[in-house]
């Protein structure tokens, strides 16, 4: 296993996998869509296996490491994207020994590792489980989002205090939720998306709201990041409840017509991590015992329960998390510009 800080020279080869592997069209571009896993500051954590013979590269995953965040407190996480292996050298194992070869770098630092897919079978013998809920609220993808206040812009026309104004907006949105915190350098990276519309809206001269429409091959018509200032919420939802919108579960209201989907796949990494979250999600009124093969066995209101790690999950994150734990229920969100 190799990686594309240490070998530069295979980073077109390994693209062109990626992106034949995905399907992507000639219009679109992975590295574009998903720039900060493939830009050059994450080729450490890009890694390939070559075909000896051939030195081709015939398979990749990337992992970019990320600080999930609960009552202000981060927790490393792992995000895998860009998983590929060249159709003649499937079926061999090859699949399998590098992903568990990739995990295990960081197995006792990352809280848990995650990533998306549509091949649920696949990842379940890797512990990975579909978490979190996800709402698209309307089947509508004809914007009209200046009619509703919104202007269309691009990063190179967002002032300072502009830029200040968008992430003090995001951190503020994010700050009663689980979600992925972003610093400088994470802002730095999205402006690099340049396959997704950035549109904004202002009242008396300040930002109160953003959004990104679309990325590239990925998330067309789709408004997967919506952001808005504390109390105008309710309004600006209602406003836009036609279109193609996401929105985590606990935030969306659902409609007749909305469709309901899973956040992500997640798998827990440092078990002891894991304690330590569902502590501080719960202000210690839940408490895991441990851990038996896939039982997980648990303590609330000084009884003991065990259930299987993907339900307990699901209590925690969603979709539809268990009733006796709504007290501690936060919204989990992942947006679009974080997802690979």
């Amino acid at each position: 296993m190799m990686n594309l800080k240490d070998q530069p020279e295979y980073y077109q080869q390994t693209l062109s996998l990626i992106e034949k592997s995905f399907g992507y069209n000639e219009k679109y571009s992975f590295a574009i869509d998903f720039a900060p896993l493939l830009d050059q500051s994450n080729w450490h954590h890009c890694f390939i296996l070559l075909d000896e013979e051939k030195k081709n590269v015939i398979a990749h995953i990337a992992l970019k490491e990320r600080d999930l965040l609960l009552n202000n407190t981060s927790y490393k996480i792992g995000l895998i994207g860009g998983i590929c292996v060249e159709k003649e050298f499937r079926g061999k194992g090859i699949f399998k020994s590098f992903i568990e070869k990739v995990m295990r770098l960081n197995e006792l630092s990352y809280l848990a590792y995650l990533l998306w897919s549509d091949q649920a079978d696949l990842y379940s013998k890797f512990n990975f489980y579909q978490v979190g809920g996800q709402i698209q609220l309307g089947q509508s993808s004809n914007y009209n989002l200046e009619n509703l206040g919104f202007e269309r812009t691009d990063w190179i026309d967002i002032s300072a205090s502009e830029f200040l104004e968008i992430t003090n907006l995001y951190d503020q949105y994010i700050s009663k939720m689980i979600s992925i915190k972003r610093s400088l350098a994470d802002w730095n990276l999205i402006k690099k998306i340049h396959s997704t519309k950035l549109y904004i809206k202002r009242s008396n001269n300040e930002i109160v709201s953003y959004l990104f429409l679309g990325k590239g091959q990925d998330l067309q018509g789709i408004i997967h990041e919506f952001i808005y200032k504390e109390g105008d919420g309710k309004s600006l939802i209602a406003k836009l409840n036609e279109y193609k919108l996401w929105l985590p579960e606990g935030i969306a209201i659902e409609k007749t017509n909305s469709q309901s989907f899973y956040t992500t796949f997640l798998r827990i990494s440092d078990p002891c991590l894991f304690k330590e979250f569902v502590n501080q999600w719960s202000n210690g009124k839940v408490k895991i015992v441990s851990f038996e093969k896939d039982k997980l066995f648990f303590q609330f209101l000084d009884k003991e329960y065990n259930t299987n790690t993907e339900e307990f999950l699901k209590y925690l994150l969603g979709p539809s998390p268990l009733m006796e734990f709504k007290e501690f229920f936060k919204p989990f969100l992942i947006s679009g510009l974080d997802s690979i």
